[in-house]
Order: structure tokens, then sequence, then C-alpha cells
């Protein structure tokens, strides 16, 4: 679990995500399917951390992570972004 998901947000990491990524790819061709992908940038990320403390960039994370887990279709795989 540690190696393929962030302990933080309990999202997939950069490897865990290549690697869905790829199933769904393989997976949607094999039926004739499309695929989207939504990414997320955090517009000026390292001001939160350098102004407010990485306790407080740590829950803006979580907090984007939980977001979006809410509002994704249960069939989709929330993914975060590369710090």
């Amino acid at each position: 679990y540690l190696a393929r998901f962030d302990t933080l947000t309990k999202m997939p990491n950069r490897m865990q995500f290549q690697h869905l990524l790829h199933q769904a790819i393989t997976r949607n061709q094999r039926q004739g399917k499309g695929l989207a992908l939504l990414y997320v940038d955090v517009d000026d990320f390292k001001e939160v951390n350098d102004t407010f403390g990485h306790e407080t960039g740590d829950r803006v994370l979580e907090t984007l992570g939980e977001r979006l887990a809410r509002v994704l279709p249960r069939f989709a795989t929330p993914l975060r972004s590369v710090r």
C-alpha cells in the first residue's frame, strides 16, 4: 500500500497512476470505449506551504482529495498531481 498510495491523501501515487492509466487505456481500447483524464493543477501551491506551513499545505491536499472523491463517479480513480 505504502509503495503505491500517498499516506496523506490516500490517493494513488505517480507509480500507481501510471499503472492504472495503462490498464484503463488497454481495457477501453479493447472495449472500443473512450477515456477521460482530469488534470488538476493547484496554482501557487508552493506559496501555500511557504506562507502557511506544510501542515496547512497537507490539509489543502487532503481537502482537495476528499472533495474530488465525493464528486467523481464511483468507477473513477481520484489521482493526485505530483508535488
